[in-house]
């Protein structure tokens, strides 16, 4: 009985060592995906070139690719010209990449012939959900990296874009690595307080009636009306720090509403309280910003500051000024 069993055991095992042998080559060898499927990104972190983009809403920005020519002959083994004209050859795919699953993306192109819309996370999207695009300047050689206007200031987001050559699998290529941070582009004033206490210059509104149609699409007036100086309306006037670009959300007013007295640094502080330089309020009949002196500046003495306006709703919207200011 037991060497009935020892043959058996034996039998089996042969068995499987023959199934084994036939089907080792499959369990060794790479697999080969389908014409559906994204392919895997190997790790390759020569192959990367990574780029810092500051930029706002609605701007754009450039990437020369032939600052990396010497990358594309080194890892596709051909000139920066031939990968692109691969590209319509089939010789190579240009596709995005999904890094949080650290695979390609083979969407077709939805921006143009050579590009996509992408989300907030980074992730190719469509059109109604995009925050950015990126394209592929054929002629130029150049990828033109866009921020919608929907995007939000202080935020931030890494888009991936690839050039591979084509095959079985995507294994050599070159990868594009945006680091992108949305920041508020100003507007840049000069001014002149003349001397004495209290006195102050005008900033117009009505001179940047374009720029208040195009951030906030409203008129001046209406925008003057939503000033919430009254508590009521949805527009907020902030001090903005120079250095971290960080908007002062915790600050109430401490002018005539909407106003601020400030340092002569911009930080908000109170009338009275030592090193008090300056005040920035804004006349809602007059639709101007002004800009005023205390008693402690003296002639010739220069600051810069910057004044932001958003809406509370939206904060999308948004408005901010450099001003560089110069006592008399």
């Amino acid at each position: 009985m037991k060497k009935n069993i020892l043959y058996v055991l034996l039998g089996g095992l042969l068995l499987s060592l023959a199934a084994c042998s036939e089907n080792w080559e499959d369990a060794t060898s790479k697999h080969v995906y389908g014409e559906n499927e994204n392919p895997y990104l190997r790790a390759d972190a020569e192959a990367t070139v990574t780029k810092k983009i500051q930029f706002g809403a609605g701007q754009t920005q450039i990437i020369n690719l032939s600052d990396y020519a010497e990358l594309f002959q080194v890892k596709l083994g051909m000139t920066l010209d031939e990968a692109i004209a691969g590209i319509s050859s089939g010789k190579v795919v240009f596709h995005g990449i999904n890094a949080a699953r650290n695979a390609w993306d083979k969407t077709a192109s939805n921006k143009g012939m050579t590009g996509w819309y992408f989300d907030e996370m980074g992730n190719i999207s469509t059109q109604t959900n995009a925050n950015f695009t990126v394209e592929l300047n054929v002629s130029n050689k150049t990828l033109v990296v866009s921020a919608l206007e929907n995007v939000m200031v202080g935020s931030s987001v890494s888009i991936n874009v690839g050039f591979a050559i084509n095959g079985t699998d995507f294994d050599q290529y070159v990868r594009i690595l945006s680091e992108i941070a949305i920041v508020d582009v100003p507007v840049e004033v000069s001014i002149n307080i003349p001397d004495g206490e209290y006195s102050a210059a005008s900033i117009a509104f009505n001179d940047y009636a374009g720029k208040i149609q195009e951030r906030f699409g409203m008129t001046v007036a209406e925008f003057c009306e939503g000033l919430d100086g009254d508590g009521e309306g949805d527009i907020h006037m902030y001090s903005v720090n120079l250095e971290s670009l960080k908007w002062d959300e915790e600050s109430s007013y401490t002018a005539n509403a909407p106003g601020y007295w400030m340092m002569k640094d911009g930080t908000v502080t109170n009338w009275g309280t030592a090193g008090y330089s300056l005040f920035a309020e804004c006349s809602i009949s007059d639709k101007t910003l002004n800009i005023g002196r205390s008693a402690t500046p003296v002639a010739g003495d220069k600051y810069t500051i910057s004044i932001g306006f958003r809406d509370k709703t939206n904060k999308a919207n948004l408005l901010r000024f450099v001003i560089n200011i110069t006592m008399e």
